[in-house]
């Protein structure tokens, strides 16, 4: 019975960062000013959550590179969004390379950067 309890909240926990991530592809589908930070918010609560969820980090990739792509919020970030991106990018990548998702926060804007 109690390893049911201790499977049941670890799986509420994965799902929750499951649902976060949901969440974060319909900002990603609208790729709006209003939405971007919230969706900004969703990958990193996941990532916090799940620290081995490599969707997740490519997500937060993704948002950081679209600061200066599409000019979000960029007043309210102290640093250069473009090496975040490419260091989330490639932790991705290194807990799930074989991956698309983290090749996906890879993006070429990113990597020229570089």
């Amino acid at each position: 019975m109690r390893n049911r309890r201790r499977l049941k909240e670890h799986s509420q926990q994965f799902f929750t960062s499951y649902q976060c991530m949901l969440e974060f592809y319909n900002y990603w589908r609208s790729l709006s000013l209003p939405l971007h930070a919230t969706g900004a918010e969703l990958p990193g609560k996941a990532v916090t959550q799940d620290p081995d969820y490599s969707e997740a980090y490519s997500a937060l990739a993704m948002v950081y590179a679209n600061i200066p792509r599409y000019g979000f919020n960029s007043h309210g970030v102290a640093f250069d969004p473009l090496p975040k991106a490419l260091e989330l990018a490639r932790h991705s990548i290194e807990l799930a390379p074989d991956s698309v998702q983290g090749l996906q926060g890879a993006t070429p804007r990113i990597l020229a950067h570089e």
